[in-house]
């Protein structure tokens, strides 16, 4: 926003006084009632608050007084698509790119579209190291990583590095590396001489640690930066020491380039108290989009999520969560990170999960009868207590997000706590998501696995702690492990 009549509303939104926003906003429209930019951002509030006829009359108004339409169809389209109208959804969008090819804001990426060409030549290193490296985790990423090669080497700040570490032993992932390798020399490829299908927390931490550049992003082979987001991010940077990471607003798109809407992301905060930005990422937070901004690597290096915590899943949101707590986080304002949805959607909750954790973790699906966002919840508390804040500010934020995330993952977590209290009701102590178990043994084997779902159950009972199904769980694995009562014996006589 860069009108000064806006300037209560943009505060309001930074501190997270939505109410104040919205009001600030009718005073907007109230003395000018062909304000574009104040009819965009109402109407992208009564969409996030799922005020979806509002939202449309107010995203309508927007796409006709707005300097830049693209962006209420852009949000319309999403809307359309919400209610399940794909043909409207189309229409907003077909308005939507025909304006975009004069817009700024870039026309979403085809994943396995060729553009534009890498540089033939070097064009930027003299010796010293690069300000920015770009890591790449790789297993197969087949049509679609060229792509993401060709959308790093065109960034208009060319003074980076690629690292692209190869997990797999596919030969057209070689192949294409080599091609672009002989083109450009700022590419440096690492084979780990391993077969890891997943490119979970363990090798993101693994390119990662191959960087020693001030500022470090993550690239995956079915997204795609514009090429102006690293010139841009650095230039956020250098106006606000305070910032430790830097990521744009996101278009998504199918796995074919199919625009499916602009993300409703905005976990941008500059509010001075820790606390308040961490609650507002935890409370805002959806896609974690903001995970391939660009960032500070002495920030990155301080966040511990990425390094001790081990989820089942969803290490992501906990990794954001701690960057609030570390430092500011802005977004800018353009389309410039376009994201492929390429995981298959219609699946249960269990299928999701063999999916997800098998694609991350593989090893976590080997324990057990476990509780993913249970877990991830637990966590953020555990992250918490570690931080230096005061005794009673962390107790104020664990229960607050109690609140928040146990409201936001609540269906998540109700159909985890059913699950694992209809299995131990069994008997049961270890059944894989997949729907693979074992037959419970009186072993110290059995007994073990027992204290670990104990502990799970304990960190479910505390967000739910009125459970009866749940208290009782925890009861008969309290029972298992203290065993038979000993039978008493009669005393002896004459004592």
């Amino acid at each position: 926003m860069t009108d000064e009549r806006l300037t209560p509303t943009r505060t309001a939104l930074e501190e997270g006084r939505i109410g104040d926003a919205i009001d600030a906003l009718g005073e907007v429209l109230a003395a000018a009632p062909t304000h574009g930019e104040a009819h965009l951002t109402a109407g992208q509030l009564a969409y996030a608050a799922g005020e979806l006829d509002e939202a449309e009359a107010l995203l309508l108004k927007a796409s006709i007084f707005a300097d830049n339409g693209a962006l209420p169809l852009l949000t319309l389209a999403a809307l359309a698509l919400d209610r399940g109208d794909t043909l409207e959804a189309r229409l907003y969008l077909g308005r939507c790119l025909s304006l975009t090819r004069e817009s700024k804001i870039p026309a979403p990426w085809t994943l396995t579209e060729r553009r534009p060409p890498p540089r033939l030549s070097p064009a930027v290193h003299t010796g010293r190291d690069p300000v920015v490296g770009v890591g790449l985790p790789v297993y197969s990423g087949g049509d679609m990583f060229a792509g993401v090669i060709e959308a790093v080497l065109a960034q208009t700040f060319g003074d980076l590095e690629l690292i692209i570490l190869d997990t797999g032993n596919d030969r057209l992932t070689r192949e294409t590396v080599e091609r672009y390798r002989a083109q450009d020399d700022r590419i440096r490829y690492v084979r780990t001489g391993e077969d890891i299908r997943y490119v979970g927390t363990k090798n993101n931490v693994r390119v990662m640690q191959s960087s020693t550049a001030p500022f470090y992003m993550w690239a995956a082979y079915d997204d795609r930066h514009h090429p102006t987001f690293v010139e841009k991010a650095l230039a956020r940077m250098a106006e606000a020491p305070d910032v430790g990471m830097v990521y744009s607003r996101t278009q998504l798109v199918s796995a074919d380039g199919t625009p499916l809407g602009v993300a409703d992301d905005d976990i941008s905060t500059t509010n001075p108290d820790p606390v308040a930005r961490y609650l507002h990422v935890i409370d805002t937070l959806s896609m974690c989009n903001a995970w391939y901004g660009l960032y500070r690597r002495s920030v990155l290096e301080q966040i511990r999520a990425l390094f001790q915590h081990r989820l089942y899943r969803s290490y992501d949101n906990l990794f954001l969560a701690e960057l609030a707590l570390r430092s500011h986080i802005a977004q800018l304002p353009e389309v410039l990170f376009t994201r492929g949805l390429t995981r298959p959607r219609k699946k249960t909750y269990d299928e999701q999960n063999v999916d997800v954790i098998g694609s991350h973790h593989p090893e976590f699906l080997q324990e057990g009868l476990t509780l993913p966002m249970v877990r991830l919840i637990f966590a953020h508390i555990e992250l918490l207590s570690r931080m230096p804040l005061d005794r009673a500010v962390r107790g104020v934020a664990a229960q607050r997000t109690i609140d928040i995330l146990g409201a936001r993952l609540g269906a998540r977590v109700d159909a985890e706590i059913e699950r694992a209290v209809a299995l131990v009701g069994r008997g049961l102590r270890f059944v894989r998501w997949g729907g693979e178990g074992e037959a419970p043994a009186d072993d110290m084997l059995e007994r073990g696995r027992t204290v670990q779902v104990l502990q799970r159950l304990e960190e479910a009972a505390l967000l739910r702690p009125g459970h009866a199904g749940l208290r009782g769980a925890i009861n008969d694995c309290r029972a298992a492990l203290r065993g038979p009562e000993p039978s008493s014996t009669p005393a002896a006589e004459g004592r």
